[in-house]
């Protein structure tokens, strides 16, 4: 069970992260009332034409996204409800009658050091998704992933 609420925890965390990240080009786009434009657009020396029919296609595109989040807020919050129920499940008192009280001490420390190193790769992923812009970067362990899908076929 605790791998499956890992699994639930990891793959929750981009939708934190761009939640994250969305809100303060939220407040950009309030105060100024239009879309920002993409990276190096203002080097192409666009017409104001072009600009408005790029800003008339990202406002439509805003309010997709805007109805998708409204869709998903329901499910988040489903999401979190479960994660609470699993992790009940998973740390509920009756197993832990079994447990010394010295053993329950060193559950709760392995735990929060588990949480700190999840919270350390996490920081660390974000980082390096900041700095590439957004595109994920192949280690080790993902290019043998490849390789094996490659074999297979």
């Amino acid at each position: 069970m605790s791998k499956l609420f890992r699994a639930v925890a990891i793959a929750s965390m981009p939708v934190v992260l761009f939640a994250a990240s969305a809100v303060g080009q939220e407040e950009k786009k309030k105060e100024t009332g239009k879309s920002r434009l993409p990276n190096y657009w203002k080097q192409l020396d666009l017409t104001e034409e072009q600009k408005t029919k790029y800003q008339s296609m990202a406002g439509a595109r805003e309010k997709q996204i805007e109805a998708l989040k409204a869709d998903i807020a329901p499910l988040q919050t489903k999401l979190n409800q479960m994660k609470k129920q699993l992790k009940e499940l998973e740390d509920g008192d009756a197993y832990l009658s079994v447990l010394t009280a010295e053993q329950k001490e060193k559950l709760v420390k392995l735990k929060v050091e588990s949480a700190k190193k999840s919270a350390e790769k996490a920081a660390a992923k974000a980082k390096e998704m900041e700095k590439t812009g957004g595109k994920a970067v192949k280690t080790k362990k993902t290019d043998k992933k490849d390789e094996k899908k490659t074999d297979a076929k």
